[in-house]
């Protein structure tokens, strides 16, 4: 098989692969062009022409859709095959069918679709008649492309994606009489020939004979081409093989065991490279092979292995296929009863026998061939560790795994440690989808209705970021939004307004036809489970996410986590919440926390009357970890986030002190950091909560908030609202202090300034006076206080006109300014 890419210079480039070496393709369905030197072709690309043919366009087009869905290489039958070589030919058009089956993404490019008229884009309305009239619907090739790929989208003239053929399914079936089951999951096997062979009667193709060339994949019939022989005779041929290979007249040919308890998901979406990579650690041949999914909770594992069990039953149709629910002991034990009732193993019915050991040996066997066995929901270690009964002392579920060069074991797990024990180092780690297949996936799953709007692709791309590209939340909140009959843009608005509403969200129940019976469907719920695994199995790992739960999601100080009873057990405890991908470590020592499991663990604890309680201890554990001082900076500035949501969290006390403390150090952090209007807020709402008398216990620090106000204000500009505090406040400290203390002098100089822009030049002369005296004597000239002072009184001076004591006073500032430097200097060099 040839498979097109592009070079690094811009050009085209073709490349040959063995049947097993394939790598992951896209692949283009098209119509040829009418004019004969329209489409590039196999020489064309070998000689590095045709760049200015019409049908170039198509390959750029393939290439660049192929590029957004991760695909290096893409599959045009215009220059894939060397129509020259009639052998070529003939061994192409026998294998098209399965290669079009292969293709990760079959792109659909309608020239005779397009979606404007002039400059105005046209609706789904408009554009649906030429969509379902186009030419494409009436080519023989077309069919088999309609059919055999996983994925097949539509896009128009303009390169403009217009639904897959799952979204369009009931408009296909109105064209092509296909029935809806066909068009979504491509299972046509239970059709009769003569069913696929009547899809075919209305199409044409430039050839005669090609009508029945192309049912040869739907018919699973090979052969030999000659083309002069005409369509009636080509089918009599076709009609004489089938009926040689009678089994496929009525019925699929027989299939080795396919025990999966749910259907193929027709809303699958992405994960082309997982699967790829997960395929490639199965079926080796030379051991039992095993690999291992793993991810958060609703990341879609369950569904990625469904959708690879239905893909190895397509491709290795002697592969018996087993599914073992671990949900909990009576899930397993049945799913190996009928494990060995499928396989008609010896001594299954006898009670004292160990069922595993028996389908151990069973499947061992060269005899029992290919088989894949997957267990899903492989969460607990101890499911696989604990003996299985007295008489079997030793002889552990792990011990009991059959071992074959044919078999190839899948699991899928919350637990990352889990799944590393399991399958060691073959473990692939599904992350969220990516946005575009987030997009792809909501339109599968939102109703569509012909007087409701499609949604706009910038509301989906906002759900899908909001909802971290998960799948499983995606379902859930498509499933409100159909049921409700809500807008995109308010479930918007309703996530956003508060924790308690997006968990209520996250909480709605609903049906999911990919899950367990027995299973709660909302994405909250399978978090639930993890969190109670965690609290049994890790009590630090559980102490560290109820603490990061009461601070912002994300950049979380590693310095924040309390040190555990050792190292290593501190270690284990992170390593415990990154392999339930709650938590992933950032390159600067901080943490993420996954927003959405961060809004779930809060209601989490709320429900369990354990808020107050990790509140508290965050806030005792930030007051031990951010230091004061402007020189430590780099460190606080990294928690300001984090304690303002804290302090928002616990509510304000009188008596508390610690929380007073903290708030007041936040709004001192914000100040300093050039942040004042925050800090004005924060400082404001502590000074509003409390209405203390001056013999209150805590009247010192409603003081302090007070006084940080009120340099808030005056640094805003707000020098009347500031006056009133420093008016306020100056009594009590010079009674508590002194009329002399530094403290003191400060505030009354501040005030002096305030006075002098609201126009009290006497007052604020007197107040100046009074205060440049005392820090001359008590401070020293140059010291920094002495030094603000004196650049009022020169303020002060400009405002009365006299512009000789301004300049005298300017220069003693800047002398003293020289000087207090020269002495640091000396002190460092000291």
């Amino acid at each position: 098989m040839r498979l097109l890419s592009v070079a690094p210079d811009g050009g085209l480039q073709l490349k040959t692969y063995s049947e097993d070496q394939v790598p992951p393709y896209a692949i283009l369905s098209h119509t040829w062009g009418r004019l004969e030197d329209y489409e590039v072709t196999y020489r064309d690309v070998l000689d590095g022409t045709g760049l200015n043919k019409p049908g170039y366009e198509k390959l750029l087009f393939c290439h660049n859709q192929a590029m957004r869905h991760d695909l290096t290489y893409f599959w045009v039958d215009a220059c894939c095959i060397d129509k020259s070589n009639s052998t070529e030919l003939q061994e192409a058009i026998n294998s098209m069918f399965r290669w079009y089956q292969r293709a990760e993404r079959c792109y659909v490019y309608l020239t005779d679709v397009s979606i404007r008229a002039g400059e105005r884009q046209l609706s789904r309305e408009e554009w649906l008649p030429s969509f379902e009239s186009s030419r494409w619907h009436t080519r023989a090739w077309t069919l088999q492309e309609l059919i055999a790929p996983r994925s097949v989208e539509f896009y128009s003239r303009e390169h403009v994606y217009l639904g897959d053929k799952v979204f369009l399914a009931e408009n296909l079936r109105r064209i092509t009489s296909i029935d809806n089951a066909v068009l979504s999951n491509g299972n046509f096997l239970q059709y009769s020939i003569d069913d696929r062979i009547r899809w075919c009667e209305t199409r044409q193709a430039t050839k005669s004979e090609d009508k029945v060339y192309s049912l040869l994949g739907l018919c699973n019939i090979y052969l030999p081409l000659i083309y002069g022989e005409g369509e009636e005779h080509a089918m009599r041929r076709l009609r004489k093989e089938i009926s040689e290979a009678d089994h496929l007249i009525t019925a699929p040919a027989r299939r080795r065991p396919f025990m999966v308890p749910f259907e193929r998901n027709s809303r699958f979406t992405g994960r082309e490279h997982d699967l790829s990579q997960v395929s490639g650690m199965l079926f080796r041949g030379t051991e039992t092979s095993r690999a291992a999914i793993v991810g958060l909770g609703g990341i879609g594992k369950t569904q990625v292995a469904i959708e690879l069990a239905y893909r190895a039953a397509e491709l290795y149709p002697d592969c018996a296929i087993f599914w073992i629910p671990m949900t909990n002991t009576e899930s397993l034990d049945r799913a190996y009863s009928s494990l060995a009732d499928e396989l008609d193993v010896p001594g299954r019915r006898n009670s004292s026998t160990d069922l595993k050991l028996l389908v151990q040996m069973h499947m061992s066997r060269v005899e029992t061939g290919r088989w894949l066995m997957i267990f899903d929901n492989a969460d607990s270690m101890e499911t696989w560790t604990d003996k299985q009964s007295d008489r079997h002392a030793g002889k552990r579920l792990i011990h009991c795994l059959p071992k074959s060069a044919l078999g190839s074991i899948l699991f899928t797990s919350r637990d990352k440690k889990v799944a590393v024990k399991l399958a060691e180092s073959e473990v692939i780690v599904l992350k969220g989808l990516e946005p575009s297949f987030s997009v792809e996936l909501l339109r599968k799953s939102l109703i569509h209705t012909e007087d409701v709007d499609r949604p706009c692709e910038s509301e989906l791309e906002a759900l899908g970021e909001l909802l971290t590209h998960l799948p499983l939340a995606l379902s859930q909140a498509a499933a409100y939004l159909n049921s409700n009959d809500v807008s995109i843009a308010t479930y918007l608005t309703l996530f956003q307004e508060q924790d308690d509403t997006a968990i209520e969200l996250l909480s709605e129940e609903f049906e999911d036809q990919g899950r367990y019976e027995t299973a709660r469907n909302p994405i909250a719920a399978t978090w639930l489970i993890s969190f109670e695994r965690i609290r049994a199995t890790d009590n630090l790992a559980a102490e560290y996410l109820s603490l990061m739960a009461c601070l912002e999601h994300k950049d979380i100080p590693h310095s924040f986590l309390p040190a555990g009873p050792s190292k290593k057990k501190q270690l284990d405890a992170i390593g415990t919440l990154t392999a339930y991908s709650f938590l992933m470590k950032t390159t600067s020592n901080t943490y993420n926390l996954h927003r959405l499991v961060h809004h779930a663990t809060w209601k989490w604890l709320k429900d369990r009357d354990l808020s107050r309680g990790f509140t508290r201890k965050a806030l005792e554990r930030l007051d031990e970890v951010v230091p004061m001082g402007y020189e430590n900076r780099h460190v606080w500035r990294q928690f300001l986030g984090h304690m303002g949501h804290v302090l928002d969290l616990d509510k304000i006390s009188v008596s508390d002190e610690l929380h007073l403390n903290l708030t007041w150090r936040l709004g001192h952090y914000l100040k300093s950091d050039g942040r004042y209007r925050e800090a004005e807020l924060r400082s404001l709402k502590a000074w509003r909560a409390l209405e203390l008398e001056p013999d209150s216990v805590a009247y010192r620090t409603f003081l302090t908030h007070q006084l940080n106000l009120g340099l808030l204000q005056k640094t805003l500009g707000e020098f009347e609202t500031a006056s009133q505090i420093f008016e306020g406040v100056t009594p009590f400290l010079q009674s508590e202090l002194g009329a002399e203390h530094p403290s003191c002098l400060q505030i009354l100089s501040a005030l002096a300034h305030c006075y002098l822009i609201m126009g009290r030049l006497v007052e604020s002369g007197q107040i100046l006076t009074r205060v440049l005296e005392s820090q001359r004597r008590i401070l020293g000239d140059d010291h920094p206080d002495t030094l603000d002072t004196l650049k009022v009184c020169m303020e002060h001076s400009v405002l009365r006109g006299d512009l000789v004591q301004a300049e005298r006073l300017g220069i003693a500032v800047i002398e003293g300014y020289r000087h207090s430097k020269r002495e640091q200097q000396r002190a460092c060099k000291e």
